[in-house]
Protein backbone atom coordinates (compact mmCIF):
# COMPACT_ATOMS: atom_id res chain seq x y z
CA UNK A 1 0.00 0.00 0.00
CA UNK A 2 2.77 2.45 0.95
CA UNK A 3 4.66 1.82 -2.35
CA UNK A 4 1.45 2.25 -4.34
CA UNK A 5 0.73 5.59 -2.71
CA UNK A 6 4.26 6.87 -3.35
CA UNK A 7 4.07 5.89 -7.03
CA UNK A 8 0.69 7.56 -7.40
CA UNK A 9 2.00 10.75 -5.82
CA UNK A 10 4.99 10.84 -8.18
CA UNK A 11 2.67 10.57 -11.17
CA UNK A 12 0.46 13.41 -9.93
CA UNK A 13 3.39 15.68 -9.11
CA UNK A 14 4.80 15.23 -12.59
CA UNK A 15 1.62 16.58 -14.13
CA UNK A 16 0.91 19.31 -11.59
CA UNK A 17 1.76 22.97 -11.76
CA UNK A 18 2.54 23.05 -8.05
CA UNK A 19 3.97 20.23 -5.96
CA UNK A 20 1.84 18.49 -3.39
CA UNK A 21 2.76 19.21 0.20
CA UNK A 22 4.81 16.37 1.58
CA UNK A 23 3.65 14.10 4.38
CA UNK A 24 5.60 14.36 7.63
CA UNK A 25 8.39 11.82 8.04
CA UNK A 26 7.32 10.63 11.49
CA UNK A 27 3.62 9.85 11.84
CA UNK A 28 1.89 9.93 15.24
CA UNK A 29 0.16 6.70 16.26
CA UNK A 30 -3.38 6.15 15.01
CA UNK A 31 -5.60 6.42 18.10
CA UNK A 32 -9.32 5.77 17.62
CA UNK A 33 -10.98 5.11 21.01
CA UNK A 34 -14.51 5.64 19.65
CA UNK A 35 -14.12 3.01 16.91
CA UNK A 36 -14.51 -0.79 17.08
CA UNK A 37 -10.71 -1.03 17.05
CA UNK A 38 -8.59 1.15 19.31
CA UNK A 39 -6.05 1.54 16.52
CA UNK A 40 -5.60 0.74 12.82
CA UNK A 41 -2.38 -0.27 11.06
CA UNK A 42 -2.65 1.82 7.89
CA UNK A 43 -4.83 4.03 5.70
CA UNK A 44 -6.49 1.06 4.01
CA UNK A 45 -7.75 -0.13 7.38
CA UNK A 46 -8.89 3.39 8.28
CA UNK A 47 -10.92 3.67 5.08
CA UNK A 48 -12.42 0.21 5.51
CA UNK A 49 -13.60 1.16 9.00
CA UNK A 50 -15.65 4.05 7.58
CA UNK A 51 -18.34 1.74 6.28
CA UNK A 52 -20.01 1.21 9.64
CA UNK A 53 -18.50 4.02 11.71
CA UNK A 54 -20.61 6.20 13.98
CA UNK A 55 -20.13 9.97 14.17
CA UNK A 56 -17.39 9.99 16.82
CA UNK A 57 -15.46 7.19 15.13
CA UNK A 58 -15.68 8.92 11.74
CA UNK A 59 -14.24 12.09 13.25
CA UNK A 60 -11.30 10.13 14.65
CA UNK A 61 -10.72 8.33 11.36
CA UNK A 62 -10.73 11.66 9.53
CA UNK A 63 -8.22 13.13 11.96
CA UNK A 64 -5.95 10.11 11.52
CA UNK A 65 -6.15 10.43 7.73
CA UNK A 66 -5.22 14.12 7.71
CA UNK A 67 -1.48 13.45 7.97
CA UNK A 68 -1.49 10.19 6.00
CA UNK A 69 -3.73 10.84 3.02
CA UNK A 70 -2.57 10.56 -0.58
CA UNK A 71 -4.16 10.59 -4.03
CA UNK A 72 -5.20 6.95 -3.69
CA UNK A 73 -7.09 7.65 -0.47
CA UNK A 74 -8.92 10.63 -2.00
CA UNK A 75 -9.95 8.50 -4.96
CA UNK A 76 -11.15 5.72 -2.67
CA UNK A 77 -13.30 8.23 -0.77
CA UNK A 78 -14.80 9.56 -4.00
CA UNK A 79 -15.58 6.03 -5.15
CA UNK A 80 -17.25 5.32 -1.81
CA UNK A 81 -19.45 8.39 -2.31
CA UNK A 82 -20.44 7.25 -5.79
CA UNK A 83 -20.84 3.53 -5.23
CA UNK A 84 -20.98 2.95 -1.49
CA UNK A 85 -22.98 -0.07 -0.41
CA UNK A 86 -25.20 1.99 1.90
CA UNK A 87 -25.92 5.62 2.74
CA UNK A 88 -23.94 5.66 5.99
CA UNK A 89 -20.78 4.67 4.16
CA UNK A 90 -21.35 7.36 1.53
CA UNK A 91 -22.07 10.00 4.15
CA UNK A 92 -19.00 9.13 6.18
CA UNK A 93 -16.87 9.45 3.06
CA UNK A 94 -18.32 12.91 2.36
CA UNK A 95 -17.67 14.01 5.93
CA UNK A 96 -14.07 12.81 5.83
CA UNK A 97 -13.53 14.76 2.60
CA UNK A 98 -14.85 17.83 4.37
CA UNK A 99 -12.54 17.35 7.32
CA UNK A 100 -9.58 16.90 4.96
CA UNK A 101 -10.57 20.09 3.13
CA UNK A 102 -10.62 21.88 6.48
CA UNK A 103 -7.02 20.89 7.23
CA UNK A 104 -4.53 23.77 7.63
CA UNK A 105 -3.94 25.79 4.48
CA UNK A 106 -1.22 24.39 2.20
CA UNK A 107 -1.26 21.08 4.06
CA UNK A 108 -1.11 17.89 2.04
CA UNK A 109 -4.70 16.97 2.90
CA UNK A 110 -6.30 20.29 1.94
CA UNK A 111 -4.16 20.53 -1.20
CA UNK A 112 -5.32 17.15 -2.45
CA UNK A 113 -9.01 17.97 -1.94
CA UNK A 114 -9.08 21.65 -2.86
CA UNK A 115 -6.60 21.69 -5.75
CA UNK A 116 -5.40 18.34 -7.06
CA UNK A 117 -8.78 16.58 -7.02
CA UNK A 118 -10.98 19.69 -6.83
CA UNK A 119 -12.73 19.14 -10.17
CA UNK A 120 -13.64 15.53 -9.44
CA UNK A 121 -14.72 16.30 -5.87
CA UNK A 122 -17.13 18.97 -7.11
CA UNK A 123 -18.43 16.77 -9.92
CA UNK A 124 -19.14 13.88 -7.56
CA UNK A 125 -20.91 16.12 -5.06
CA UNK A 126 -22.98 17.79 -7.81
CA UNK A 127 -24.16 14.39 -9.00
CA UNK A 128 -25.03 13.38 -5.47
CA UNK A 129 -27.04 16.56 -4.83
CA UNK A 130 -28.91 16.14 -8.09
CA UNK A 131 -30.16 12.61 -7.40
CA UNK A 132 -29.78 11.50 -3.77
CA UNK A 133 -32.64 11.75 -1.29
CA UNK A 134 -30.97 10.84 2.00
CA UNK A 135 -31.16 13.81 4.37
CA UNK A 136 -27.86 13.08 6.11
CA UNK A 137 -25.97 12.57 2.88
CA UNK A 138 -27.35 15.69 1.22
CA UNK A 139 -26.66 17.84 4.27
CA UNK A 140 -22.98 16.88 4.38
CA UNK A 141 -22.56 17.30 0.63
CA UNK A 142 -23.98 20.83 0.85
CA UNK A 143 -21.64 21.58 3.73
CA UNK A 144 -18.55 20.61 1.73
CA UNK A 145 -19.53 22.49 -1.44
CA UNK A 146 -20.74 25.59 0.37
CA UNK A 147 -17.83 25.76 2.81
CA UNK A 148 -14.81 24.78 0.74
CA UNK A 149 -15.74 25.44 -2.91
CA UNK A 150 -17.60 28.71 -2.49
CA UNK A 151 -18.77 30.28 -4.72
CA UNK A 152 -19.74 27.26 -6.80
CA UNK A 153 -22.33 28.89 -9.06
CA UNK A 154 -23.02 25.70 -10.97
CA UNK A 155 -24.43 24.22 -7.75
CA UNK A 156 -27.30 26.74 -7.68
CA UNK A 157 -29.83 24.44 -9.45
CA UNK A 158 -29.15 21.47 -7.16
CA UNK A 159 -29.35 23.66 -4.05
CA UNK A 160 -32.73 24.93 -5.29
CA UNK A 161 -33.91 21.36 -5.99
CA UNK A 162 -33.34 20.43 -2.36
CA UNK A 163 -34.74 23.68 -0.95
CA UNK A 164 -37.97 23.20 -2.91
CA UNK A 165 -38.48 19.49 -2.09
CA UNK A 166 -41.38 19.18 0.40
CA UNK A 167 -40.50 15.57 1.24
CA UNK A 168 -37.07 16.45 2.61
CA UNK A 169 -36.36 17.47 6.21
CA UNK A 170 -36.99 21.17 7.00
CA UNK A 171 -33.48 21.57 8.45
CA UNK A 172 -32.00 20.29 5.20
CA UNK A 173 -34.19 22.54 3.07
CA UNK A 174 -33.05 25.54 5.10
CA UNK A 175 -29.41 24.52 4.71
CA UNK A 176 -29.81 24.21 0.94
CA UNK A 177 -31.65 27.52 0.63
CA UNK A 178 -28.98 29.26 2.70
CA UNK A 179 -26.24 27.88 0.45
CA UNK A 180 -28.17 29.06 -2.61
CA UNK A 181 -28.58 32.50 -1.07
CA UNK A 182 -24.86 32.84 -0.38
CA UNK A 183 -24.20 32.41 -4.09
CA UNK A 184 -26.32 35.49 -4.75
CA UNK A 185 -24.13 37.53 -2.45
CA UNK A 186 -20.98 36.40 -4.27
CA UNK A 187 -22.02 38.01 -7.56
CA UNK A 188 -21.09 41.58 -8.40
CA UNK A 189 -23.29 44.13 -10.11
CA UNK A 190 -27.05 44.28 -10.53
CA UNK A 191 -28.86 41.17 -9.33
CA UNK A 192 -28.95 38.29 -11.79
CA UNK A 193 -32.51 37.33 -12.88
CA UNK A 194 -32.04 33.79 -11.53
CA UNK A 195 -31.10 35.18 -8.13
CA UNK A 196 -34.11 37.47 -8.10
CA UNK A 197 -36.37 34.57 -9.02
CA UNK A 198 -34.91 32.44 -6.21
CA UNK A 199 -35.60 35.14 -3.62
CA UNK A 200 -39.14 35.88 -4.78
CA UNK A 201 -40.01 32.19 -4.98
CA UNK A 202 -38.38 31.56 -1.59
CA UNK A 203 -40.49 34.23 0.11
CA UNK A 204 -43.59 32.27 -0.94
CA UNK A 205 -42.26 28.86 0.12
CA UNK A 206 -44.29 26.48 2.26
CA UNK A 207 -41.24 26.05 4.50
CA UNK A 208 -40.28 28.72 7.09
CA UNK A 209 -36.60 27.88 6.72
CA UNK A 210 -36.66 28.59 3.00
CA UNK A 211 -38.57 31.83 3.61
CA UNK A 212 -35.93 32.72 6.19
CA UNK A 213 -33.06 32.07 3.80
CA UNK A 214 -34.64 34.16 1.03
CA UNK A 215 -35.24 37.10 3.36
CA UNK A 216 -31.73 36.81 4.80
CA UNK A 217 -30.28 37.31 1.33
CA UNK A 218 -32.33 40.45 0.78
CA UNK A 219 -31.18 41.81 4.14
CA UNK A 220 -27.55 41.42 3.05
CA UNK A 221 -27.75 42.70 -0.54
CA UNK A 222 -25.13 45.29 -1.39
CA UNK A 223 -25.97 48.66 -2.89
CA UNK A 224 -24.40 47.69 -6.22
CA UNK A 225 -26.85 44.78 -6.47
CA UNK A 226 -29.91 46.97 -6.08
CA UNK A 227 -31.71 49.35 -8.43
CA UNK A 228 -34.83 51.44 -7.84
CA UNK A 229 -37.05 48.99 -9.74
CA UNK A 230 -35.67 46.00 -7.86
CA UNK A 231 -36.06 47.75 -4.50
CA UNK A 232 -39.72 48.39 -5.30
CA UNK A 233 -40.25 44.75 -6.35
CA UNK A 234 -38.58 43.36 -3.24
CA UNK A 235 -40.32 45.81 -0.91
CA UNK A 236 -43.71 44.71 -2.23
CA UNK A 237 -42.79 41.03 -1.99
CA UNK A 238 -41.64 41.45 1.61
CA UNK A 239 -44.82 43.28 2.58
CA UNK A 240 -46.93 40.48 1.09
CA UNK A 241 -44.85 37.81 2.83
CA UNK A 242 -45.21 39.67 6.13
CA UNK A 243 -49.01 39.74 5.78
CA UNK A 244 -49.34 35.98 5.29
CA UNK A 245 -46.77 34.89 7.89
CA UNK A 246 -48.61 33.19 10.80
CA UNK A 247 -49.15 35.27 13.97
CA UNK A 248 -46.70 35.00 16.85
CA UNK A 249 -47.05 31.77 18.82
CA UNK A 250 -44.98 29.86 21.37
CA UNK A 251 -43.61 26.77 19.65
CA UNK A 252 -43.51 23.30 21.14
CA UNK A 253 -40.29 21.93 22.57
CA UNK A 254 -40.30 18.92 20.27
CA UNK A 255 -38.63 19.53 16.89
CA UNK A 256 -40.44 18.99 13.62
CA UNK A 257 -40.95 15.20 13.31
CA UNK A 258 -39.66 15.35 9.73
CA UNK A 259 -36.26 16.30 11.17
CA UNK A 260 -36.12 13.18 13.33
CA UNK A 261 -32.86 11.40 12.72
CA UNK A 262 -31.34 14.30 10.81
CA UNK A 263 -30.93 16.48 13.88
CA UNK A 264 -29.69 15.61 17.33
CA UNK A 265 -32.25 15.73 20.13
CA UNK A 266 -31.12 19.22 21.18
CA UNK A 267 -31.52 20.79 17.74
CA UNK A 268 -34.47 22.16 15.81
CA UNK A 269 -35.14 23.90 12.52
CA UNK A 270 -36.33 27.45 11.73
CA UNK A 271 -39.88 28.37 12.65
CA UNK A 272 -42.32 31.05 11.59
CA UNK A 273 -40.69 33.40 14.11
CA UNK A 274 -37.32 32.85 12.43
CA UNK A 275 -38.88 33.71 9.09
CA UNK A 276 -40.65 36.78 10.44
CA UNK A 277 -37.42 38.06 12.03
CA UNK A 278 -35.61 37.59 8.71
CA UNK A 279 -38.40 39.44 6.92
CA UNK A 280 -38.09 42.26 9.46
CA UNK A 281 -34.35 42.55 8.83
CA UNK A 282 -34.91 42.59 5.08
CA UNK A 283 -37.55 45.32 5.35
CA UNK A 284 -35.24 47.35 7.58
CA UNK A 285 -32.45 46.92 5.03
CA UNK A 286 -34.52 48.36 2.20
CA UNK A 287 -36.23 51.06 4.26
CA UNK A 288 -33.33 51.97 6.54
CA UNK A 289 -33.25 51.70 10.33
CA UNK A 290 -34.18 48.85 12.67
CA UNK A 291 -37.86 49.59 13.29
CA UNK A 292 -39.35 46.29 12.14
CA UNK A 293 -36.91 44.00 13.95
CA UNK A 294 -36.96 46.03 17.17
CA UNK A 295 -40.76 46.00 17.23
CA UNK A 296 -40.91 42.25 16.61
CA UNK A 297 -38.39 41.51 19.34
CA UNK A 298 -40.29 43.65 21.83
CA UNK A 299 -43.55 41.89 20.96
CA UNK A 300 -42.03 38.45 21.45
CA UNK A 301 -40.37 39.40 24.73
CA UNK A 302 -43.71 40.79 25.94
CA UNK A 303 -45.20 37.33 25.31
CA UNK A 304 -42.38 35.29 26.81
CA UNK A 305 -40.50 37.32 29.45
CA UNK A 306 -43.39 38.36 31.64
CA UNK A 307 -41.60 39.01 34.96
CA UNK A 308 -38.70 41.30 35.81
CA UNK A 309 -36.46 41.80 38.85
CA UNK A 310 -33.24 43.77 39.45
CA UNK A 311 -30.65 43.73 42.19
CA UNK A 312 -27.08 44.97 42.57
CA UNK A 313 -26.20 45.38 38.89
CA UNK A 314 -28.17 42.36 37.67
CA UNK A 315 -31.48 42.46 35.78
CA UNK A 316 -33.49 39.29 35.19
CA UNK A 317 -36.41 39.06 32.77
CA UNK A 318 -38.05 35.66 32.73
CA UNK A 319 -41.10 33.61 31.94
CA UNK A 320 -40.99 32.26 35.49
CA UNK A 321 -42.74 33.00 38.77
CA UNK A 322 -41.50 35.93 40.85
CA UNK A 323 -40.24 33.69 43.68
CA UNK A 324 -38.20 31.62 41.21
CA UNK A 325 -36.58 34.77 39.86
CA UNK A 326 -35.73 35.94 43.38
CA UNK A 327 -34.02 32.61 44.09
CA UNK A 328 -32.04 32.87 40.85
CA UNK A 329 -30.90 36.39 41.72
CA UNK A 330 -29.54 35.01 44.99
CA UNK A 331 -27.65 32.36 43.00
CA UNK A 332 -26.04 35.06 40.86
CA UNK A 333 -24.88 36.87 43.99
CA UNK A 334 -23.51 33.61 45.43
CA UNK A 335 -21.55 32.90 42.24
CA UNK A 336 -20.11 36.41 42.18
CA UNK A 337 -18.93 36.11 45.78
CA UNK A 338 -17.35 32.71 45.12
CA UNK A 339 -15.59 33.98 42.01
CA UNK A 340 -14.17 37.05 43.71
CA UNK A 341 -12.82 34.78 46.44
CA UNK A 342 -11.12 32.60 43.81
CA UNK A 343 -9.77 35.63 41.94
CA UNK A 344 -8.30 37.23 45.05
CA UNK A 345 -8.02 40.97 45.81
CA UNK A 346 -5.74 41.78 42.87
CA UNK A 347 -8.37 40.62 40.36
CA UNK A 348 -11.46 41.81 42.22
CA UNK A 349 -12.05 44.94 40.15
CA UNK A 350 -13.30 44.75 36.55
CA UNK A 351 -10.80 45.51 33.80
CA UNK A 352 -12.80 48.29 32.16
CA UNK A 353 -16.22 49.91 31.85
CA UNK A 354 -17.72 46.71 30.43
CA UNK A 355 -17.55 45.25 33.92
CA UNK A 356 -19.73 48.04 35.33
CA UNK A 357 -22.64 47.50 32.94
CA UNK A 358 -25.85 45.91 34.15
CA UNK A 359 -25.75 42.17 33.54
CA UNK A 360 -28.97 41.30 31.71
CA UNK A 361 -30.30 37.75 32.10
CA UNK A 362 -33.15 36.45 29.94
CA UNK A 363 -34.65 33.15 31.07
CA UNK A 364 -37.33 31.49 28.95
CA UNK A 365 -39.95 29.17 30.36
CA UNK A 366 -39.27 26.33 27.93
CA UNK A 367 -36.54 25.03 25.66
CA UNK A 368 -38.58 25.54 22.49
CA UNK A 369 -39.25 29.20 23.26
CA UNK A 370 -35.57 29.77 24.05
CA UNK A 371 -34.42 28.16 20.80
CA UNK A 372 -36.94 30.14 18.80
CA UNK A 373 -35.81 33.43 20.32
CA UNK A 374 -32.08 32.77 20.03
CA UNK A 375 -32.34 31.68 16.41
CA UNK A 376 -34.53 34.64 15.46
CA UNK A 377 -32.81 37.48 17.30
CA UNK A 378 -29.18 36.51 17.95
CA UNK A 379 -26.25 35.22 15.87
CA UNK A 380 -25.67 32.30 18.24
CA UNK A 381 -26.30 28.58 17.93
CA UNK A 382 -29.34 27.13 19.68
CA UNK A 383 -27.83 23.74 20.55
CA UNK A 384 -26.58 24.70 24.03
CA UNK A 385 -28.25 25.16 27.42
CA UNK A 386 -27.23 28.79 27.77
CA UNK A 387 -25.28 31.62 26.14
CA UNK A 388 -23.29 34.63 27.23
CA UNK A 389 -23.22 37.53 24.77
CA UNK A 390 -20.10 39.40 25.87
CA UNK A 391 -20.60 42.24 23.40
CA UNK A 392 -23.98 43.15 24.93
CA UNK A 393 -23.55 41.71 28.46
CA UNK A 394 -26.56 39.40 28.16
CA UNK A 395 -27.09 35.83 29.35
CA UNK A 396 -29.73 33.68 27.63
CA UNK A 397 -30.95 30.42 29.14
CA UNK A 398 -34.14 28.48 29.84
CA UNK A 399 -36.04 26.19 32.15
CA UNK A 400 -35.84 22.55 31.06
CA UNK A 401 -36.69 18.97 31.95
CA UNK A 402 -34.15 16.33 32.96
CA UNK A 403 -34.80 14.59 29.64
CA UNK A 404 -33.81 17.72 27.72
CA UNK A 405 -30.51 18.31 29.50
CA UNK A 406 -28.28 16.80 32.15
CA UNK A 407 -27.68 20.35 33.39
CA UNK A 408 -30.32 22.10 35.48
CA UNK A 409 -31.32 25.71 34.92
CA UNK A 410 -29.42 26.75 38.03
CA UNK A 411 -26.26 24.96 36.86
CA UNK A 412 -26.47 26.58 33.43
CA UNK A 413 -27.05 30.00 34.97
CA UNK A 414 -24.03 29.65 37.26
CA UNK A 415 -21.93 28.52 34.28
CA UNK A 416 -22.88 31.57 32.19
CA UNK A 417 -22.45 33.99 35.09
CA UNK A 418 -18.90 32.67 35.46
CA UNK A 419 -18.30 33.43 31.77
CA UNK A 420 -19.45 36.99 32.41
CA UNK A 421 -17.03 37.55 35.28
CA UNK A 422 -14.21 35.88 33.38
CA UNK A 423 -14.92 38.26 30.47
CA UNK A 424 -14.94 41.32 32.72
CA UNK A 425 -12.12 40.38 35.12
CA UNK A 426 -9.74 37.95 33.38
CA UNK A 427 -9.80 38.07 29.58
CA UNK A 428 -9.28 41.49 27.94
CA UNK A 429 -11.20 42.26 24.75
CA UNK A 430 -14.16 40.41 23.28
CA UNK A 431 -14.64 37.12 21.47
CA UNK A 432 -14.11 38.67 18.02
CA UNK A 433 -11.43 41.16 19.05
CA UNK A 434 -8.24 40.64 17.01
CA UNK A 435 -5.77 38.67 19.09
CA UNK A 436 -8.36 37.47 21.60
CA UNK A 437 -7.67 33.85 20.70
CA UNK A 438 -3.92 34.24 20.24
CA UNK A 439 -3.34 31.88 23.18
CA UNK A 440 -5.66 28.97 24.04
CA UNK A 441 -7.90 29.82 26.99
CA UNK A 442 -10.60 27.16 26.81
CA UNK A 443 -9.32 25.30 29.87
CA UNK A 444 -9.40 28.50 31.94
CA UNK A 445 -12.73 29.85 30.69
CA UNK A 446 -14.77 26.65 30.53
CA UNK A 447 -13.03 25.12 33.53
CA UNK A 448 -13.99 28.04 35.76
CA UNK A 449 -17.56 28.00 34.41
CA UNK A 450 -17.89 24.28 35.12
CA UNK A 451 -16.54 24.70 38.66
CA UNK A 452 -19.18 27.36 39.27
CA UNK A 453 -21.89 25.13 37.79
CA UNK A 454 -21.24 22.77 40.71
CA UNK A 455 -21.17 25.50 43.35
CA UNK A 456 -22.84 24.55 46.65
CA UNK A 457 -23.71 26.56 49.74
CA UNK A 458 -20.29 25.68 51.18
CA UNK A 459 -18.31 26.31 48.00
CA UNK A 460 -17.24 24.49 44.81
CA UNK A 461 -17.81 20.73 44.76
CA UNK A 462 -17.80 17.94 42.17
CA UNK A 463 -21.07 17.23 40.43
CA UNK A 464 -21.71 13.47 40.81
CA UNK A 465 -22.39 12.69 37.14
CA UNK A 466 -19.40 14.70 35.95
CA UNK A 467 -17.06 13.07 38.45
CA UNK A 468 -18.43 9.64 37.57
CA UNK A 469 -17.61 10.19 33.90
CA UNK A 470 -14.12 11.33 34.82
CA UNK A 471 -13.53 8.32 37.08
CA UNK A 472 -14.51 5.96 34.26
CA UNK A 473 -11.96 7.48 31.85
CA UNK A 474 -8.80 5.64 30.98
CA UNK A 475 -6.27 6.96 30.51
CA UNK A 476 -6.61 10.10 32.60
CA UNK A 477 -6.72 13.42 30.70
CA UNK A 478 -3.36 14.74 29.53
CA UNK A 479 -2.57 18.18 30.91
CA UNK A 480 -0.57 19.32 27.88
CA UNK A 481 -3.48 18.39 25.62
CA UNK A 482 -6.02 20.19 27.80
CA UNK A 483 -4.01 23.41 28.09
CA UNK A 484 -3.60 23.57 24.31
CA UNK A 485 -7.13 22.51 23.37
CA UNK A 486 -9.04 24.79 21.02
CA UNK A 487 -11.51 22.29 19.54
CA UNK A 488 -15.00 23.01 20.79
CA UNK A 489 -13.94 26.41 22.14
CA UNK A 490 -12.69 28.73 19.40
CA UNK A 491 -12.47 26.01 16.73
CA UNK A 492 -14.81 23.32 15.47
CA UNK A 493 -14.93 20.20 17.59
CA UNK A 494 -15.90 18.93 21.04
CA UNK A 495 -14.40 20.51 24.12
CA UNK A 496 -13.30 18.40 27.08
CA UNK A 497 -15.46 20.06 29.73
CA UNK A 498 -14.90 17.31 32.29
CA UNK A 499 -11.12 17.63 32.12
CA UNK A 500 -11.30 21.44 32.24
CA UNK A 501 -13.53 21.24 35.31
CA UNK A 502 -11.29 18.69 37.01
CA UNK A 503 -8.09 20.67 36.49
CA UNK A 504 -9.59 24.00 37.52
CA UNK A 505 -11.19 22.37 40.56
CA UNK A 506 -7.81 20.89 41.46
CA UNK A 507 -6.16 24.31 41.23
CA UNK A 508 -8.96 25.98 43.20
CA UNK A 509 -8.66 23.47 46.03
CA UNK A 510 -4.95 22.60 45.96
CA UNK A 511 -3.07 25.41 44.18
CA UNK A 512 -5.20 28.59 44.46
CA UNK A 513 -2.23 30.97 44.30
CA UNK A 514 -0.94 29.33 41.11
CA UNK A 515 -4.40 29.72 39.58
CA UNK A 516 -4.43 33.41 40.50
CA UNK A 517 -1.01 33.85 38.90
CA UNK A 518 -2.29 32.28 35.67
CA UNK A 519 -5.44 34.41 35.68
CA UNK A 520 -3.32 37.52 36.26
CA UNK A 521 -1.14 36.62 33.29
CA UNK A 522 -4.24 36.37 31.08
CA UNK A 523 -5.51 39.71 32.34
CA UNK A 524 -2.18 41.45 31.75
CA UNK A 525 -1.63 39.96 28.27
CA UNK A 526 1.36 37.98 29.59
CA UNK A 527 -0.06 34.48 29.21
CA UNK A 528 1.80 32.23 26.77
CA UNK A 529 1.26 28.50 26.74
CA UNK A 530 4.97 27.88 26.32
CA UNK A 531 5.58 29.76 29.60
CA UNK A 532 2.89 27.94 31.59
CA UNK A 533 5.22 26.43 34.20
CA UNK A 534 7.00 29.72 34.79
CA UNK A 535 3.74 31.68 35.06
CA UNK A 536 2.09 29.16 37.36
CA UNK A 537 5.20 28.54 39.42
CA UNK A 538 4.61 24.81 38.95
CA UNK A 539 6.36 22.04 37.07
CA UNK A 540 3.99 20.82 34.35
CA UNK A 541 4.79 17.11 34.63
CA UNK A 542 4.67 17.13 38.43
CA UNK A 543 1.40 19.06 38.32
CA UNK A 544 -0.16 16.47 36.03
CA UNK A 545 0.85 13.66 38.38
CA UNK A 546 -0.50 15.53 41.40
CA UNK A 547 -3.73 16.27 39.52
CA UNK A 548 -4.17 12.61 38.62
CA UNK A 549 -3.59 11.62 42.26
CA UNK A 550 -6.27 14.10 43.28
CA UNK A 551 -8.68 12.57 40.76
CA UNK A 552 -8.03 9.13 42.27
CA UNK A 553 -8.81 10.52 45.71
CA UNK A 554 -12.07 12.08 44.49
CA UNK A 555 -13.07 8.83 42.80
CA UNK A 556 -12.37 6.79 45.93
CA UNK A 557 -14.53 9.20 47.88
CA UNK A 558 -17.36 8.91 45.39
CA UNK A 559 -17.22 5.11 45.40
CA UNK A 560 -17.20 5.07 49.19
CA UNK A 561 -20.19 7.36 49.29
CA UNK A 562 -22.17 5.12 46.95
CA UNK A 563 -21.55 1.95 48.99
Amino acid sequence: MRLTIIMALCMVVAGSVLPIAEAPMHQPPIYTPSCPEASYPDTAALLAALSGANYACTEELAKALQTRVGINEIDVLLTMIQRGTHELERRNAVRVLGRLAASPQASRASDLVLRVRAARVQSVLHELLAHADDNFLLQDAIWVLDSYFYPNFSAAPVFERIANAPTLAPALRYRAASARGRLTLARSGVLHPDDQAFMLHGLRSDDPGVRTAAAQVIARLRTDQLGLELIATLTHALEEAWKVEPPLTLVDDAPDPRDRGLLASYESSPSSLTARAALARARDRLEGGTTHLTSLRQQYEFLTLTERSEHDGVSIRAGLAADEIAALLREVTHVREALLHIFGPNLAEPMDAKGTRTLQIKIFARQGIYRDYVRAFTPFTVDVDGLYDDANTIIYTHQRTSEQSANSLVESLRHEVAHHYAATHLFPGQWRTPGYHREPKGWADEGLAEVMAGLTASGPAPRPAQLRRLCERTPRPRLKVLLAQREGYDRFGTFDYDAAWAFTYYLVTEQPEALQRLYTAYREHRYHLRDWSQLAGLNLEETERAWHRAIETWCIGQRAGSD
